[in-house]
């Protein structure tokens, strides 16, 4: 949304659903808004060598579901050797246990910033930002030696740990 073309307004609602995640966890609620505001374009604006002035703020949330499909369930797909009247025989087993609780991981962002053009020549514009990713999806190494698992399986995929990243982004032209 423009207002005298010099208020801006934007935001998005989003609700995705992935079926790699179980029941309790399918949907995830993605919002992002945005706002700016041209103060180059107001009548008390008075500074001569700054041609263009620009001020903004925006916050959003994304979800990922990069993971396989049906990643909660847990699957027959691993390697079963069994003796059976002393003779070898080839099965299944357990490949991937499962994790019901498996939910999606999701990365929140918030800037602020400013753009500026300079005697119509140079253009700058500055961002300070924070970025937080949480539930990261992992699949962690596990040793079959602790009884988890047998040939041919992987262990299951997880929610662990969180992500942070803040900084100053500088870009002249």
């Amino acid at each position: 949304y423009s207002l005298k073309d010099r208020y801006l307004f934007s935001t998005i609602l989003r609700r995705d659903g992935s079926s790699k995640f179980g029941p309790n966890s399918r949907y995830g609620f993605f919002p992002t808004f945005s706002a700016g505001w041209i103060l180059s374009d107001e009548s008390f604006y008075k500074i001569k060598f700054i041609d263009y002035a620009k001020v903004r703020l925006s916050y959003g949330v994304s979800g990922n579901d990069q993971i396989p499909n049906f990643a909660y369930r847990g699957l027959l797909n691993g390697e079963g050797v069994y003796v059976f009247d002393d003779l070898i025989t080839q099965g299944v087993a357990i490949g991937r246990p499962s994790n019901p609780d498996l939910k999606w991981e999701s990365t929140s962002q918030f800037n602020v910033g400013a753009d500026v053009t300079l005697g119509r020549k140079f253009t700058t514009t500055v961002n300070y930002f924070v970025k937080r990713t949480k539930d990261l999806l992992f699949q962690p190494e596990v040793s079959g030696v602790l009884g988890t698992a047998g040939p041919g399986s992987y262990p299951p995929i997880i929610n662990a740990g969180d992500v942070s990243n803040s900084g100053v982004e500088l870009d002249i032209q």
